[in-house]
């Protein structure tokens, strides 16, 4: 016989009712609480004027990108990814940058109103599925994460919260001021995570879980809406596999991003 007892809490509630956008290339176009770009997609046409609709057709900043099909991983293991499909900055100031959607009021209103809520989201986050294919340089123009409005993702300015290399350790860019991690970089697989918490009017970073600091927002006025995007600078360069940006209500956290209490 079905269990006719089982209590749904407030938080499964809201995972039953989340919006999910799938397609990075419908970002622009459709309302949800999350939004999907998987590696998958850039080998199969989005970047090629010869095949399909183009993310550019779409609101996206994609430059000299390149496409790189997954190859050679073990059946569902983090020990062995192989080569993620994935976008690949491969040149000076290449950027793969979403439109500017995220974080003003009409979006977070209506990321709020698919689910019933009654108040605004507390936080916008970004999970990225990302490789820093080369990570030698001291480098605030390459990095991946939020980025202000109209704004170039090369430019540590315009970083309304990204991940960097600095040759040596990760580094958190809010707006130009760099928090250095004791997180060594590497040419490895990573959960890159970036919040922005609302009520503190803070950004915080982290790498696998593992914070690498929090910085407070200088400036959230006439700033947003912004974009998720990725760059490479001069030398390095980022290869992304995977995103979901997503407005949360409380403390995100999940298997493969968890998060310390903000």
């Amino acid at each position: 016989m079905p269990n006719r007892n089982v209590t749904l809490s407030r938080k499964d509630f809201e995972q039953l009712g989340r919006v999910h956008v799938n397609r990075g290339i419908d970002w622009a176009d459709a309302i949800g609480t999350d939004y999907w770009l998987s590696g998958n997609g850039a080998g199969v046409g989005p970047l090629s004027t010869s095949q399909g609709e183009l993310y550019s057709e779409h609101g996206w900043t994609t430059t000299s990108l390149a496409a790189t099909l997954g190859s050679a991983a073990d059946l569902m293991s983090s020990a062995d990814q192989g080569v993620p499909a994935s976008f690949l900055t491969d040149a000076s100031a290449d950027q793969l940058r979403s439109p500017a959607i995220f974080g003003d009021y009409q979006h977070a209103q209506m990321a709020a109103e698919l689910l019933g809520h009654q108040a605004l989201p507390r936080y916008l986050v970004a999970d990225t599925r990302a490789i820093f294919t080369v990570n030698s340089a001291n480098e605030a123009t390459s990095g991946l994460g939020f980025v202000n409005a109209g704004g170039s993702a090369v430019v540590s300015a315009n970083k309304a919260g990204a991940i960097e290399s600095n040759g040596t350790n990760w580094v958190l860019d809010v707006s130009a001021t760099l928090l250095v991690s004791a997180i060594a970089v590497d040419t490895l697989p990573h959960n890159f995570r970036v919040v922005i918490d609302r009520l503190q009017l803070k950004v915080f970073g982290y790498v696998d879980g593992v914070t690498i600091g929090s910085a407070g927002i200088a400036n959230v006025q006439d700033v947003y809406p912004i974009s998720w995007g990725a760059a490479s600078g001069v030398t390095n360069r980022v290869q992304v596999s995977g995103v979901h940006v997503w407005y949360a209500w409380q403390t995100p956290t999940n298997a493969f991003f968890p998060t310390l209490t903000t």
